[in-house]
């Protein structure tokens, strides 16, 4: 974050975590857009998907949304 401006940019740290578990290496932007807008619900291996976010007012989740997935907070709540 730059210096208290309460602001978060993509290129800021943070990751997308999954199960150590899980087979999958790379996910695809079109694939995490389908996740997280809940359109994605499993695995190629059938192993069920479920997805954590931040609240919609933390910075970092706006970024990611906004600058990773092209989506608002609030769309990915109404999904």
């Amino acid at each position: 974050m730059a210096c208290g401006t309460g602001i978060a940019h993509a290129t800021d740290q943070y990751e997308v975590v999954v199960h150590p578990g899980v087979s999958e290496k790379t996910i695809s932007k079109s694939s995490l857009r389908a996740i997280f807008g809940m359109r994605l619900h499993a695995w190629p291996d059938g192993t069920a998907i479920q997805v954590f976010v931040m609240p919609d007012d933390a910075a970092s989740h706006a970024a990611f949304s906004k600058e990773k997935l092209n989506v608002f907070p609030y769309q990915l709540r109404s999904a």
